[in-house]
């Protein structure tokens, strides 16, 4: 896989230039010379005012605690390490996240990396343990970034009110497992209409006010491949990921590919 060119220190030079402040990039930054530290850089965007995109957990869903297992974003918390953009729920919570997609697409914090990682996808009851109904094995190779797994369209459909757990894993002996679950709702239909006319962040907003986890994230991060440069996004996603524990990975570049075009041996 190529290495990725990531934008986004050069559009954090330009916004800290208007707060009269300077940063050292963590990647080439064509035709500037600037200086400083990734503190310097989260302050900067920590003085701009967000708050449009606030996650509200859903409420009273009948989540299945006592079937799910052990559940984990990650096991390390730190920059270096594979971390699941989730918020931190426990077995025994009253909510996990939830997706409005059939096939929806998981966000991870990365470490470069190559070699083989896994996803497996399990049938969630109040009645039996959970049963799995997808497996799949594939190359990976990344820098250090924000990475994106969207679930291959030969995986089964995730159905309307069901809860599935779900694991990815790679083959590095430290840190390189995550587990969670998700479950898919349907939404009001004049929520979705707002959704369907809204700009990024009004839509990723509607998407977190209603619960929705998954395309909250995902509506953030696609924009921000879009417009690296805006300083609107930046502070939204920074806030968002700060509600749930996140802090750590704010300033991650987010890759341009989805590890699902290399998915292979599914079963």
């Amino acid at each position: 896989m190529t290495s990725p060119n990531f934008p986004f220190y050069t559009a954090t030079a330009a916004l800290l230039a208007s707060l009269n402040l300077v940063a050292l990039p963590l990647a080439p930054v064509s035709a500037q010379k600037i200086s400083g530290d990734r503190g310097e850089i989260a302050s900067a965007i920590d003085k701009l005012k967000g708050g449009k995109v606030v996650y509200t957990p859903p409420k009273d869903v009948g989540t299945p605690t006592n079937t799910v297992g052990g559940l984990s974003r990650g096991e390390c918390k730190e920059v270096r390490c594979l971390m699941a953009l989730m918020p931190n729920t426990k077995s025994g919570v009253d909510h996990f996240p939830q997706t409005v997609s059939s096939h929806p697409v998981f966000f991870f914090n990365a470490p470069k990396f190559s070699g083989w990682a896994e996803f497996r996808l399990y049938e969630v009851s109040t009645k039996a343990a959970p049963k799995r109904i997808y497996k799949t094995r594939f190359p990976i190779e990344t820098q250090a970034s924000i990475i994106s797994f969207r679930m291959p369209l030969d995986a089964p459909e995730l159905k309307v009110g069901k809860f599935y757990r779900w694991e990815f894993a790679w083959n590095n002996p430290a840190n390189s497992t995550c587990v969670g679950v998700v479950r898919r709702v349907d939404l009001d239909r004049t929520v979705l209409q707002q959704i369907a006319k809204a700009k990024p962040i009004d839509k990723a907003s509607l998407y977190a006010k209603a619960g929705v986890w998954f395309e909250a994230v995902e509506t953030l991060a696609e924009a921000r491949r879009d417009r690296p440069d805006a300083p609107d996004l930046m502070t939204e996603w920074s806030d968002l990921l700060k509600s749930v524990g996140l802090d750590v990975v704010v300033l991650q570049p987010i890759s341009p590919e989805s590890l699902s075009t290399k998915a292979s041996n599914s079963y």
